[in-house]
């Protein structure tokens, strides 16, 4: 599972992140990438080219950014149990502190590999030589919200206790014992009672000194561990079914080899899974710098959750504060977050639970698939599963081609397999919907196996359709009409200039000549979504009417700010309203709506409008024309507002720039059961007009009749030659 993000900073330099593929490049220290528009992608490495996603951020923000730790994180941790003790007394439990030293002989730490970077990155995808050369017990920052902080949690004897399984193939020896001395070192003994190492058949030579280092371990210091081979080497799902097999503890909880947890990581999880044993837990995951291996900083605030797109590779969407973050309005912050979909390799569940609901396919071979089956197969047949920001996990992601160096996978084709492994889960699991995914992957016809068994245990278990994991668990995912009432190319009777997405994820749209490209082809589907055919960057594109503008202060509204609500002079009974999708619009203003309510201090000189959960902010988005957007607070210049003397909204970046409430063309993410996105169509006026706004129609010239090269909205007219479209083939 990789991701590639990029986003644009506040000073307009480009920043490139890969988390999980982990490679940062940033322009300033401090920057954080914001969790709501990180796309997750799972890459296909054996069969193609890394997949690029890109955030409409104007600024980074939050989780897996550059906040990079200090050289101080390479020092020894050898506060122990005292340590935690006065830093974080939430549980009274005391932490042993067992030290271990990494012992090769030098052909194995200076090897010809060794001595290239682009050899190793190559080989492991990290730079092993900073590995092998840090301390296997070293510190850690301590990135928890200070509300995770403050928590308490009960010591009883009641609580189930856990195993770790660590599943590891051709590992780096440094890597893997780091990993578990960080499990034995910042785990309380009472909880954690058993470690299993299951080894997935690795070749790796140095691998063969991992039980001379178990040997070295204080027995009274550390729980039981063991080391279990399997005989056979398919992939990750064949090897945590061993483990969970061989586990003998209440928990059961599943890290990837090269990760390290950090202090107070445990208790957060088990303690949702003590309250609920059909609770399948994820912890906050941070990546780790692959040059230094030093811990990116992030809080999942704002809140975010797991998804999906139609191909079937993991998506991160925002989270509904209200909806998705399991807690009380004043006290969301560092509670549970309900995910649709899991990422993959870190979790924990009841391990009854685990094979009361069939274990995994052992048929998913290698990698990939997984994760979605069992967030498939945990919400339809009985549980749930959920993201705590208060447990947190740093993960190496590897950037290299893992199957390329796997020696075992030699004249297979991966590609294939990976195929088959997505192919089984829309077969078992997706019922109708599955059709949806064989349009986006075409991969129709092809061999998927047999399911007959997996079939068989969903109905056994009774689990709900697929329907009902899209209208109760994940209501905000996207669904596009299957067959929709035309599609092809959005144009203007001659079908001489179209409407075109410009290749672009958000923001403005084109109008081209007409070129049959995949840019230029559209859906419109009886819902009244305009929607792209083809996945931009991962997901589908819709075009929307953004009621939120930024327009020269001249021809600005004047705002009202009433108890928290703001009211532009042209539409005084709209308020300001954040939508469950992040976006901002103007809609009927009502008291009741935690929605429509700002925190804004018009007494300074300039100030952010957040919203009533604190964790957004309205934001100009580097833009001084186009729509406004809503992003993570994080207070720079492209979040600060003044309310001057004439009641205008100006930006702290532009003297001429003011929020408006004209209406603008744009697009974004398809969005489910949203009025923004629908439009009505008239074949006889050959007009699209807005549902929100039926007086409006898209355009493609001024008022004035001058033409654009971006489609407008202006008042609809018989006469206009500019409001006519057509979509044809």
């Amino acid at each position: 599972v990789c991701v590639c993000v990029r986003a644009r900073c506040p000073a307009s330099k480009d920043v490139q992140f890969f988390a999980p593929l982990g490679v940062s490049t940033f322009s300033q220290p401090d920057m954080r990438l914001h969790t709501r528009q990180l796309v997750a992608v799972v890459v296909l490495l054996g069969i193609g080219a890394w997949l690029v996603v890109r955030s409409r951020s104007p600024q980074a923000h939050i989780n897996g950014a550059p906040s990079l730790a200090s050289h101080d994180d390479e020092r020894r941790d050898t506060g122990g149990a005292a340590r935690v003790e006065e830093a974080d007394s939430h549980s009274g439990w005391e932490l042993p502190n067992v030290d271990l030293e990494l012992r090769m002989p030098k052909s194995f730490t200076d090897n010809e590999v060794l001595r290239s970077k682009d050899k190793t990155f190559q080989q492991y995808g990290f730079n092993l030589t900073h590995s092998n050369a840090i301390p296997l017990n070293r510190r850690l920052p301590d990135y928890r919200l200070e509300e995770c902080k403050a928590k308490r949690y009960p010591v009883l004897s009641e609580w189930p206790t856990v195993t770790v399984i660590i599943i590891f193939y051709n590992e780096a020896l440094s890597t893997l014992l780091r990993n578990m001395v960080s499990v034995i070192n910042r785990s309380p003994p009472k909880l954690l009672k058993e470690i299993l190492l299951v080894d997935d058949n690795s070749t790796l030579e140095e691998l063969k000194f991992l039980p001379e280092h178990l040997s070295r371990i204080p027995k009274d210091k550390a729980p039981k561990i063991r080391l279990v081979k399997h005989e056979v080497h398919n992939g990750i799902v064949g090897a945590r079914n061993l483990g969970a097999k061989e586990a003998t503890q209440d928990v059961i909880l599943f890290l990837d080899s090269h990760s390290e947890v950090a202090e107070g990581w445990l208790e957060p999880l088990i303690d949702r899974i003590r309250q609920d044993r059909t609770r399948v837990v994820v912890p906050n995951i941070h990546g780790f710098n692959l040059n230094n291996l030093a811990l990116a900083a992030g809080d999942l605030w704002p809140p975010a959750k797991g998804s999906f797109n139609w191909r079937l590779l993991f998506t991160i969407i925002d989270a509904d504060v209200d909806a998705d973050v399991l807690a009380p309005i004043n006290a969301k912050r560092g509670a549970a977050i309900r995910s649709p979909v899991m990422p993959g390799g870190l979790f924990a569940m009841d391990r009854r639970f685990y094979w009361e609901l069939g274990g995994y396919d052992p048929e998913i071979f290698y990698y990939g698939a997984e994760h979605v089956e069992l967030s498939f197969r945990v919400w339809t047949c009985g549980g749930s599963m959920e993201w705590t920001p208060c447990s947190n996990v740093g993960h190496i992601y590897r950037e290299f081609n893992r199957f390329a160096v796997d020696p075992q996978l030699k004249n297979v084709n991966i590609g294939k397999i990976l195929d088959r492994n997505d192919m089984r889960v829309a077969e078992v699991w997706m019922d109708e919907y599955k059709e949806l995914f064989y349009e986006f992957r075409g991969l129709k016809g092809q061999d998927f196996g047999d399911v007959s068994e997996r079939r068989a245990l969903r109905q056994r278990l009774n689990c709900k359709p697929f329907k009902w994991f899209l209208d109760t668990v994940h209501p905000d995912m996207y669904v596009p009409d299957m067959k929709p009432v035309s599609s092809g190319q959005v144009a203007e009777p001659g079908n001489k200039l179209c409407l075109d997405n410009l290749d672009h994820p958000s923001g403005a749209l084109g109008i081209k000549g007409c070129t049959h490209s995949k840019t230029q082809k559209w859906h419109y589907g009886h819902d009244g979504h305009l929607q792209t055919q083809a996945l931009v960057e991962h997901q589908l594109r819709c075009v929307r009417m953004t009621t939120v503008s930024q327009v020269s202060c001249a021809s600005a509204p004047q705002w009202t700010i009433l108890q928290g609500s703001f009211r532009p002079s042209n539409s005084p009974s709209s308020c300001l309203e954040q939508t469950p999708q992040g976006d901002l619009h103007l809609r009927p203003c009502t008291e009741a709506r935690s929605t429509q309510q700002w925190f804004f201090d018009a007494d300074k000189a300039y100030s952010t409008i957040m919203d009533s959960a604190k964790a957004h902010c309205v934001d100009n988005m580097q833009r001084s024309r186009g729509s406004a957007g809503l992003y993570g607070c994080h207070g720079g210049g492209t979040q600060q507002w003044k309310r001057r003397d004439d009641g205008k909204i100006q930006s702290v970046t532009s003297s001429d720039t003011c929020l408006g409430a004209d209406p603008v063309v744009s697009q974004g993410m398809c969005v489910s059961k949203t009025d923004e996105d629908a439009w009505e169509y008239s074949h006889e006026e050959q007009t699209f007009r807005p549902k929100l706004r039926p007086e409006l129609c898209l355009d493609r010239a001024q008022p004035d009749g001058t033409p654009v090269t971006a489609p407008l909205l202006n008042r609809c007219s018989p006469d206009a030659a500019s409001q006519k479209w057509v979509v044809s083939p």
